[in-house]
């Protein structure tokens, strides 16, 4: 109805002629002579991945370097045996 108002046809009626036009005018906002720029999802996963799995491995090896004794535990069983009680 609103395109009617405006003097432009209804894009639902053709289906392939309204998913035509969508992606003609995302390429346009997103990429420019068929090189899309902009924040990829892919790259953001990896940095995150890459990131999260140093700092484990980091804090893994400080773990490593403290006595037994010196180490923070938690007794996962006895606060679960305690519970039960």
């Amino acid at each position: 109805m609103l395109c009617k108002l405006r003097g432009k046809k209804p894009l639902l009626k053709n289906k392939p002629a309204f998913l035509a036009q969508v992606l003609s005018r995302r390429k346009k906002v997103f990429c420019k002579k068929k090189k899309c720029v902009g924040i990829r999802l892919l790259p953001v996963l990896i940095v995150l991945s890459v990131f999260t799995i140093s700092l484990a491995i980091g804090a893994y090896a400080r773990r490593n370097r403290i006595s037994e004794e010196d180490r923070f535990s938690v007794e996962f069983w006895a606060l679960v045996e305690a519970m039960k009680r």
